[in-house]
């Protein structure tokens, strides 16, 4: 761990400090090390996600989010990480700059559609490799749903369990869930906004 001091803050930004880290019921200092934690991996997301050089993501833009408490939290489905992986720019535009959130089984899911991807000779087993490796290093908080079952059950006539656990989690948050599948966003059976990203929505079998 590193120390860090905060010098020379401009007025109006220690003020906004002591305000939004008193909403959040944290110390300056806390409140500060949770932004700048979460700004780190925002950038570390847009380095993934973007390899062509051509396109930037200016830090700069991020933090000025972050100060004035504009980062928004998602959760985020199978089908729009797997766009985002793919290079599909409105997946990665939809993702970049904000904190994401998703159910565990996420990670079989991922692995199990870049399979599928493989199988099918969409992508060679190599960038399957680099793809799953891109997706183990972006910052997603992983979120257990073992005491959110009775919600997934409860959409059992309208959903699969599959689809049901990402709909139960963005409900659970009180924050949109993000997807390219437009079949699960006029299900009609979800308590949440859904974000409908423009991609492909079916899934790799």
């Amino acid at each position: 761990m590193r120390t860090l001091y905060l010098r020379n803050v401009p007025d109006e930004v220690g003020d906004a400090l002591e305000e939004l880290a008193s909403r959040a019921s944290m110390s300056v200092s806390a409140y500060a090390v949770r932004e700048l934690s979460a700004a780190v991996a925002f950038r570390s997301n847009a380095d993934l996600l973007w390899t062509q050089p051509q396109v930037e993501v200016d830090i700069d833009d991020v933090v000025a989010a972050v100060r004035s408490g504009a980062r928004s939290l998602i959760v985020v489905d199978t089908s729009v990480v797997l766009a985002a992986l793919l290079g599909q720019d409105p997946a990665r535009q939809a993702l970049v700059g904000r904190r994401l959130v998703a159910p565990h089984l996420i990670d079989a899911e991922v692995a199990h559609a870049l399979r599928g991807l493989v199988l099918g000779v969409k992508v060679t087993a190599d960038d399957g490799e680099r793809l799953l490796s891109v997706w183990q290093h972006l910052a997603v908080d992983r979120l257990p749903m073992t005491g959110l079952l009775p919600r997934v059950w409860a959409l059992r006539d309208a959903l699969t369990a599959y689809d049901a656990m990402f709909v139960t989690a963005a409900e659970a948050l009180r924050v949109p869930l993000v997807t390219c599948d437009r079949q699960l966003a006029h299900a009609g059976a979800a308590r949440c906004t859904v974000e409908i990203v423009p991609g492909a929505s079916s899934m790799p079998s």
